[in-house]
């Protein structure tokens, strides 16, 4: 038996329960689901279960009546319909704590908010890194000795909490083991958690760039800065084939078995510094 509590994604829940109808009466088509939720014809109804359309608002009703949901489960769909329609952080989190709030059970861990924390600070992702390293040791002390950049014991310690609790690492007895690889975010969408992110690795860098450790050796890093002259319609292309050198730059670098001893973070910089049409700021 379908539960809504289960889902997290709206369009997910309805296709199901979709399919559950057709399960009990194959006769029974899109079309006549549609009319009797009160849409014209089947195509919107079509492309909102399989995600290809927003769910409207005003359909939401019918939506409870028909499926023969509680109250609160209405709520509950009604709040993920808007948690999955929701475009900035803010009213992302807002939902995610409703939902949170009326799920019986209260366990609602949707990968997209756990990363919200995430990425405002990359010393997540250099521990899910480095736990994958040849020699690594889970001591908090030893940890932040070897980190080329200044984090405190109790962020370490805090980092590492988050990571578990969440189920990016998993913790049997002294060892970790890293759940996930690589996190990605949604491509050209705004999002001030993103931008925070960006920030503290630029910063990041800026701290190494900084150091006047005279043993550190030069040729451990690689820095380098280009500015050209370019034509703005060419953004699109220019922005997919550096996604793709990144991609294939991982792909033949990066080391995934337990032999690394080092960690690395490359930053990808490309941005407007002056533009003819009219005042960037």
């Amino acid at each position: 038996m379908l539960t809504i509590y289960d889902y997290e994604n709206a369009s997910k829940f309805l296709l199901d329960a979709w399919g559950e109808k057709k399960k009990r009466n194959p006769s029974f088509s899109m079309r006549s689901w549609a009319k009797k939720l009160g849409f014209q014809n089947n195509t919107p109804l079509s492309l909102m279960l399989n995600g290809k359309r927003p769910i409207s608002r005003k359909y939401i009703p019918s939506f409870i009546e028909d499926l023969n949901l509680s109250s609160r489960e209405g709520i509950y769909l009604e709040s993920l319909i808007e948690y999955n329609c929701a475009k900035d952080d803010k009213k992302k989190i807002f939902y995610y704590k409703r939902l949170k709030d009326l799920n019986p059970s209260n366990k609602v861990h949707f990968k997209e908010v756990d990363i919200h924390d995430f990425f405002k600070d990359p010393i997540h992702f250099y521990l899910l890194e480095i736990i994958n390293q040849q020699g690594f040791k889970f001591e908090i002390n030893w940890i932040k000795e070897h980190l080329a950049v200044d984090y405190s014991i109790q962020e370490i310690k805090s980092a590492f909490e988050k990571l578990i609790r969440y189920g990016y690492i998993q913790k049997i007895e002294s060892i970790l083991i890293r759940e996930d690889s690589h996190f990605m975010n949604k491509v050209d969408i705004p999002s001030q958690t993103v931008r925070s992110f960006h920030i503290s690795c630029s910063q990041k860098a800026i701290e190494i760039l900084k150091r006047k450790d005279a043993s550190e050796k030069t040729y451990e890093r690689e820095m380098n800065s280009f500015i050209f002259n370019f034509n703005k319609e060419n953004l699109p292309q220019a922005k997919e084939e550096l996604r793709d050198f990144y991609k294939q730059f991982i792909k033949k670098f990066e080391i995934t078995d337990l032999s690394a001893k080092s960690t690395y973070q490359l930053n990808l910089h490309f941005f407007k510094i002056f533009e003819q049409d009219g005042p960037i700021r």
